[in-house]
This record gives C-alpha cells, structure tokens and sequence, in this order.
C-alpha cells in the first residue's frame, strides 16, 4: 500500500468552500512553502475521500526534470517544488533548458494534485485495492503500466513499454490519450474547473484564473481531441490506441486500425528505449557518486533533502528521472533469459486467444501460431547473437537457446484444457491474465495440436521442420509430456 494513510494538515477544518478559496491569487501567493504543502495534501485526501480510495496519498515537494509538474509512484505524490512555490516552470526546447514564470501556478499547483491522485485511485484500481463495475476500464489500466511485452513488427520482436513518453513524432497524443493520462487529465480538468467556476461566482474573475482558461485553449482536452483527429483523421483514435496496448499485455487480437497500431507500435519501442536509457544514466550517476565517497573515505550516503516548511531545496542530491510521471518503471536491461521469456508468454497468450477465437478456425489458429513461434525463435537467437557480440564474445553460443530455462516450455498451456491453464504466468508486475481464457476444446496435447517435428522443445529453441499432425514428440508444442507448460 506505499503511503498511502491519514495525513493531517492544519487546514483540516476547514469547509471545501474555504478550504479551495485558498487558491486565490491574492491568498495563495502569501502562503510560505509549508502552508501551500499542507494546503495541496488537504485538497489531495478529499480528492481520495470522493474517489474511494483506501487512504490518501502523500504529498511531497520535490525538484523535478524540465517539462514534468508532477509524478506518483507507490502512494506519494512529488509535485514540482519551483513551480509550485514561486511559479517557476522549465521546459525543454530544441535540447535547450528554458525557465519562465507561470502567472496561473496556484491554478496548475491545483491541477497537478488531482491530476497525480487520479493516477493513485489507478494504482488501486490496478492491484484491487479498490473494484471497479467496468472491467474494461480496469483492463486498460492495467495494460498500461510501467511494464514491457514483445512487439512484433517488421517480421521481427522488439520490446516496447506498455507506458508510453511521446518521443515519436506524433509521440504526445499517444502518451495524452493513453488509458491511465487520458482519465487523470480529463479528472483533473473536470474539477479544477468546477472550483473555479465556484470560486469566480463568489468572488469574481482573476489574473491567474484567466491566464489557466488560455492555456486550456491551447493544452486542454478538447483542444488536444482536435489536435488527435486531426493528425490521426481517426475519430476512433483513442480506442484503437488502447486497444492496441491492451492487445500487446493480454496477447488478444482485435482488430484496430492497422496505421494507429503501426504508429502505437514505434511509439512502445522508442518509449522503452528512452526509459531504459534513463535507468542506466541514473545507474552510472549513482555508482559515481559511490565511487567518490568511498575515494573520499566518507560513508555517509546523503539523501535528497527537502525542506518542506523553509522552502529550500538541496538540488546536488535530487535524483529524479524525466518519464516517470505516474508510476514506478524499472528498466534494466534486459537478460536474453528475461527476453526469451517475455516472447515466449506473448506466444503463449497468443494461442489461447486464438484458440478461443470464433472467426478462426482451428486450423488457421494452429497456423498462425506455429508462424508466430517461428518468428519468436528467430528473434530469441538474434537477440542472443546481439549480446554476445556486444559482450566481445566470439561466435553465437551454439547450445545456448535449447539449455536456457531448462524444461520450462511456454508457460500456462495446459495439456488438459487447452487455455484453460495460466495464460501469463505473472509475465510482469501489474497481474496480467492471471487464468487464462477458458476452453472446452482440446488443447495443445490432445494429438492435433500444434506440432510437427520443430517448434519450441525443451524449454528453449529446437531445430526441426515445422508443424505436423500429431503434436511434437506426439505431446505437444513443447515436446514435453505434460504440455507447453511442464
């Protein structure tokens, strides 16, 4: 559960009516660093009071990368301390960094705490915290954490991040309208505009509540739905994009419009890739500095040091990492274990789903499956080709694919029921299809399934000729007795 609890603040007792009354210009700007901190908790557990949440997140000021107002990771909202404060935002521009003041922070400050609270109401959405009746939107939240699956493109795998940055060109309107921002900007939006719309009744317009309605022109929701019609000519563009991640996570196959998919696909590669080389800069930093202390004889570790109630930052030590808006993404690089894995599930899914689909048949879902197993080996023994060379190692590790995980197989296709079994065995954090898709038919052991003299034996990649009648080894696609999942 992370932080998440009772957090008291001074403000408390107040009524909604007054306690939002605080966000005016002339009383916001008065406040010091503690009260605006207090003041941005306060509205953040009623704003988890009204969405069910179990216990409110806590808010943090923190020092965070140009272009990033906020982030919410395991219970604790970190709200940029510059902006926040004193009304200064960076952003980036051309690889430059560039400082200007906001007339509306109080207004963005607002914003931004609902926006990364609606994030934590997802976060509990996601692990079950809290039920929701749509289990389609559930279903979206989840395929669309910080987690990775294997995408096929160009006849090749790659791994993509189901969370997406925009760093293609159309990058940003598919991180807006993906499931998890489109919801917190569209929430955040709703209310912030109602306690204004309050706020200007009862006491007029003002500077700030002004300069907020322009950059909703520009920034808003609407105005970003235009922009995406128009860049996409696809009024189904928000759906086809979720449907996509949710098709990579669940490994299912509805159709969508193939552009959208071709362009959502780019997107999850360059978004992993920009991750991951995130988490190795930061890796390299951090041993630095240890190397340093350790040359130095100190053994002390300094932390980030916020101080909350003095206003002060200490910005040596501030660690944050541009892309981590919403939740936690661990990116280490990838094992060709870890590789051969992640494919090896996609494949797994990809059988169940098509088993159990209406408008296949059987013999085009053993078909498109063996055809799918066959790109996977190749891509495993590219992968494999890749490192070594990288790594300095002389030729391709002959025996490596057929010794890598032993006898695992391709997990979660049960020689009994076909998909009935485990279909993502817990491929990556946030569940996945924990039971998989249930088959009255017969399933990759019953003599017909996908078969041949090759396949996926043993665990690994084996060499053969492709698919047959009677299962492989007359067990199945993994040539194990006990079906793809031994």
């Amino acid at each position: 559960m992370g932080d998440y609890g009772t957090h008291p603040t001074r403000y408390g007792n107040l009524t909604n009516d007054d306690l939002y009354a605080m966000y005016r210009d002339c009383v916001y700007s008065r406040l010091d660093a503690g009260e605006k901190l207090d003041l941005l908790q306060e509205t953040v557990n009623r704003d988890a009071r009204e969405l069910g949440e179990s216990g409110a997140p806590k808010v943090e000021f923190d020092e965070l990368p140009a272009g990033v107002s906020g982030e919410a990771r395991g219970g604790v909202i970190r709200i940029d301390y510059h902006m926040a404060v004193h009304g200064m935002q960076s952003a980036t521009y051309e690889g430059r960094t560039v400082t200007y003041a906001r007339e509306d922070y109080n207004i963005q400050a607002l914003n931004t705490a609902l926006h990364e609270n609606a994030h934590c109401y997802q976060e509990q959405v996601t692990d079950g915290t809290i039920c929701i009746p749509d289990s389609r939107l559930t279903a979206e939240y989840q395929a669309n954490g910080f987690t990775e699956s294997a995408v096929l493109r160009d006849e090749s795998y790659r791994l993509g991040s189901q969370y997406l940055t925009g760093e293609t060109p159309n990058g940003y309107c598919m991180y807006y309208f993906q499931a998890t921002e489109r919801d917190a900007y569209r929430w955040a939006e709703i209310k912030t505009n109602f306690i204004l719309q309050d706020l200007t009744e009862k006491y007029g317009t003002e500077p700030s509540f002004e300069a907020y309605a322009k950059d909703l022109e520009v920034n808003g929701y609407q105005a970003m739905e235009q922009k995406a019609l128009e860049l996409f000519d696809n009024p189904n563009f928000e759906a086809n994009l979720n449907q996509v991640l949710c098709n990579q996570y669940y490994g299912t196959n509805v159709p969508v419009n193939r552009e959208i998919e071709e362009a959502v696909k780019r997107e999850m590669e360059a978004s992993y890739r920009k991750l991951q080389s995130q988490y190795e800069k930061q890796e390299a930093v951090q041993n630095e500095e240890a190397d340093q202390k350790i040359s130095s004889g100190s053994e002390k570790n300094e932390e980030a040091n916020v101080h909350h109630g003095e206003g002060r930052l200490d910005k040596q030590n501030s660690m944050s990492i541009e892309g981590e808006k919403n939740m936690g993404f661990d990116a280490k690089p990838v094992s060709l274990e870890e590789y051969n894995q992640t494919l090896r599930e996609t494949v797994n899914g990809y059988y169940t789903h098509a088993m159990n689909d209406p408008s296949m048949s059987r013999e085009e879902a053993i078909r498109s499956t063996g055809e799918m197993a066959e790109k996977y080996l190749e891509a495993v023994e590219e992968f494999e080709a890749a490192q070594n060379a990288q790594q300095g190692m002389a030729g391709t590790a002959n025996g490596g694919l057929s010794e890598m995980s032993g006898t695992q197989g391709m997990t979660g296709m049960d020689a009994d029921g076909g998909g009935s079994g485990s279909s993502m065995e817990g491929g990556s954090p946030g569940g996945g299809m924990t039971g998989g898709v249930e088959s009255e038919g017969s399933g990759v052991n019953d003599g017909d399934g996908v078969s041949g003299d090759a396949g996926i034996g043993n665990g690994g990649a084996d060499t053969g000729d492709g698919l047959g009648e009677d299962g492989l080894d007359g067990d199945g696609l993994d040539g194990c007795d006990d079906g793809m999942d031994p």
